[in-house]
């Protein structure tokens, strides 16, 4: 029972980030913004009353320089960005906030438990604001390329397409599925 008690209260005063032109609220000031807010107590699926609402300035932060292994794009590329860590410790969120509402411009929203030490250290999420696509090629700035995927089957099939950010993980969970790449270019992978 205490268990379900701490899942409804964490419901109740989740932060949310939002990206660029999301349906669910209105769209950052810039690219280079995130904003965040604690919902009221008690609101529900739609969002209700936004509280403590700040704007992040991304480009403002510690800048990291990783290569990881991206799900999306089936492939390790090289990111730059800002620790998500990071951007909630700016924020300072009260200590009966432990959940983040992570909201993306296709309308897509994932729970992420960011007081769980374990959870966030094995994820490590970054807001990426820079690509590299090829270890020759210089980092592009707020271009990631969108997804081509085949969508047959699927009832609630959402656009992968990106804004100026995107999220990337340290590992995934269950870990990235290996790919043969066949191309330097995201999307383009075969399976063996």
């Amino acid at each position: 029972m205490a268990s379900q008690r701490r899942v409804i209260l964490s419901l109740a005063a989740a932060l949310a980030l939002v990206s660029e032109a999301s349906p669910a609220a209105p769209a950052a000031p810039t690219a280079d913004t995130i904003e965040i807010w604690q919902r009221a107590p008690g609101a529900g699926a739609g969002g209700g009353a936004r509280m403590d609402v700040r704007v992040i300035e991304l480009d403002k932060l510690p800048l990291l320089e990783v290569r990881r292994a991206d799900i999306q794009y089936g492939g390790i590329f090289g990111f730059r960005g800002v620790r998500l860590a990071t951007v909630l410790e700016r924020y300072g969120a009260p200590a009966s906030v432990d959940l983040a509402l992570l909201h993306f411009a296709n309308g897509m929203q994932v729970p992420l438990s960011f007081r769980d030490s374990a959870l966030v250290e094995r994820l490590d999420p970054l807001v990426a604001r820079q690509i590299r696509l090829a270890p020759e090629e210089p980092f592009a700035v707020g271009r990631f390329p969108s997804i081509d995927r085949a969508r047959a089957g699927f009832v609630d099939v959402r656009p992968i397409q990106f804004g100026a950010n995107k999220l990337v993980v340290g590992r995934s969970d269950p870990p990235c599925p290996r790919r043969t790449r066949t191309s330097s270019r995201p999307g383009s992978t075969s399976t063996p």
